[in-house]
C-alpha cells in the first residue's frame, strides 16, 4: 500500500493493471433524476463491450471543459489500427457542445484564403471562433500525420499554439495580420492510426499538448462473429442506441455543472496520495516522450554533429493528466479523485510513446524481477539488436536503469 511519506513508492503500485485497453429546453436534462453513468454503460456494454473504457476516456476529456480552473485545451487522440472501433465511439458523442468534422487542416483555424473576401473570413471560414467553448471531434487525424515532414511540423506548430487556449494570429501577403486573442479554450478529441517514430520525435520538440490513448483491436471467437451476423439488431441501430444514451448523459453533466468552466474544484481537498501518483505518472510520461542526445563526430574531417537531449518540462503534462483524472471523476458523478481516475491517467501515460518504448516499459513493470535484453526481446517480439538500441536510448533519458548482471529496472518512481 502506498504511503504519502514514502518518496520511493514504486510506480508499479500506481499503474496497477496496465494491460491493453479493450477491453434552454422545455424539459432540461439536468432535471432528469435517473441519468447516471450506469445507464450508458449498460447499453454500450450490451452492444460494444470492449468500447466502454474508450467512451470513459472520451467523457473524461469532455468533462475537463467543466473545470473552472481550466486554462489549456483538453486534447485526447485515440490511436488504434483500422477497425478498432475508434470512429464508432466518436459517433456516440452528439450534443450541442460537439463540433464534428471528418477532416481539417491546421491552417483552417485562422484562414488566409485569397479566394474569400477578408470580411467573410471571420464569419464563414475561420474555425477557431466556431469551436470556442466546444468539443471539436475529428474522426480521422491520419491525413495530418501522413504529409511531408515539413508540412506535419508546420501543422503541429499551429496546433501547439492553438491548444494553449489563448487564440492564434498569423500573417500573410493576401490578408495581412489576422487572428484572435483572449479566451479561446475548446476541447479536442480525435482518432488516428498508429503513429510513426518520426511523429513522436517531432512532437517531443513542440512540448506536450496532446494526450493519447492506445486502443487494441477486438479479438473475437468464431462463435462471437457468428452471433453478430445473426443478430436481429443492426450495427446502425446499436450505434444509435449508444449515441442516445451517451449523449443524454453528456447533456446532463453539462447542464448540471453549468457548462464551460462551471464547476469549482476544491484542489485542497484532493487526496495527497492520488496527487503524488499523478506526479510520478507525469514524470514517467515525459521520459517516454523524451529524446536522447545524439552525436556524430569524424575527427579526420574535423567535423561533428551534436543534438542535446529533449525532455519536456513537467508542469503542462502534469496539469493535463490532472485535468483528465478530474474529468473522469466528474463523468462518474464525483468531485474528488480516487484510484480509477489515476488509472485513467496511467492509461494515457502508457500510450504516449513509440510502441517499442511502451512495450519495453510494460514488460519491465509486469516482471517480478529485472530483465535482460534477450528476455525483453522475447517479451516484445523484437530482435535483440532492436531492443538493445531502444534500451540505450531509454537509459540516456533516465527511463530505465541497470541493475546487477546487466538487467534493467524502471528508473522512474
Amino acid at each position: 500500500m502506498y504511503r504519502s511519506n514514502d518518496p520511493k513508492q514504486p510506480i508499479e503500485s500506481i499503474l496497477g493493471d496496465i494491460g491493453p485497453i479493450n477491453g434552454g429546453d422545455e424539459n432540461p436534462i439536468a432535471q432528469v433524476p435517473d441519468v447516471t453513468p450506469d445507464t450508458w454503460k449498460e447499453i454500450v456494454t450490451r452492444h460494444f463491450p470492449n468500447s466502454v473504457p474508450v467512451v470513459e476516456a472520451c467523457l473524461a476529456n469532455y468533462c475537463s471543459l467543466l473545470l473552472q480552473d481550466l486554462s489549456n485545451c483538453p486534447a485526447l487522440v485515440l490511436i488504434g489500427p483500422p477497425s478498432s472501433s475508434k470512429t464508432t465511439v466518436l459517433e456516440f458523442l452528439d450534443t450541442h457542445v460537439i463540433f464534428p468534422t471528418d477532416n481539417f487542416t491546421p491552417r483552417s483555424f485562422v484562414s488566409h484564403s485569397a479566394n474569400v473576401e477578408k470580411s467573410k473570413l471571420a464569419t464563414e471560414v475561420d474555425l477557431l471562433p466556431r469551436i470556442r467553448h466546444k468539443m471539436m471531434v475529428v474522426k480521422d487525424l491520419s491525413p495530418m500525420f501522413s504529409k511531408r515532414a515539413d508540412d506535419v511540423k508546420e501543422g503541429m506548430g499551429v496546433m501547439t499554439r492553438v491548444l494553449d487556449g489563448c487564440g492564434y494570429a498569423s500573417d500573410s501577403g493576401a490578408h495581412g495580420h489576422r487572428g484572435y486573442s483572449g479566451d479561446y479554450v475548446f476541447g479536442f478529441l480525435a482518432a488516428t492510426t498508429p503513429l510513426g517514430r518520426n511523429i513522436w520525435e517531432m512532437m517531443s520538440t513542440l512540448g506536450p499538448r496532446l494526450l493519447f490513448l492506445q486502443i487494441e483491436p477486438e479479438i473475437e471467437t468464431e462463435a462471437e462473429q457468428l452471433w453478430k451476423l445473426l443478430s436481429v439488431v443492426s450495427y446502425r441501430e446499436k450505434v444509435e442506441e449508444c449515441r442516445a444514451a451517451v449523449s443524454e448523459y453528456m447533456d446532463h453533466l453539462w447542464e448540471r455543472h453549468g457548462g464551460i468552466r462551471g464547476l469549482e474544484w476544491d484542489r485542497q481537498a484532493d487526496d495527497r496520495e492520488r496527487m503524488m501518483e499523478l506526479v510520478r505518472l507525469a514524470n514517467l510520461g515525459l521520459a517516454l516522450r523524451g529524446q536522447p542526445a545524439r552525436e556524430n563526430a569524424d575527427p579526420s574531417l574535423d567535423e561533428y554533429h551534436f543534438s542535446p537531449a529533449i525532455v519536456e518540462g513537467s508542469d503542462r503534462y502534469r496539469s493535463m493528466l490532472y485535468n483528465l483524472a478530474r474529468g473522469h471523476a466528474i463523468s462518474e458523478g464525483r468531485i474528488h479523485l480516487n484510484l480509477s481516475d489515476v488509472k485513467m491517467a496511467a492509461d494515457a501515460t502508457l500510450s504516449s510513446g513509440t510502441p517499442m518504448k511502451v512495450g519495453l516499459v510494460k514488460s519491465v513493470l509486469l516482471s517480478a524481477e529485472p530483465l535482460n535484453i534477450t528476455q525483453l526481446a522475447a517479451a516484445t517480439g523484437a530482435s535483440d539488436l532492436t531492443v538493445n538500441v531502444a534500451v540505450g536510448q531509454m537509459l540516456r533519458v533516465g527511463l530505465l536503469s541497470v541493475a546487477q548482471e546487466n538487467r534493467l529496472l524502471l528508473a522512474i518512481g
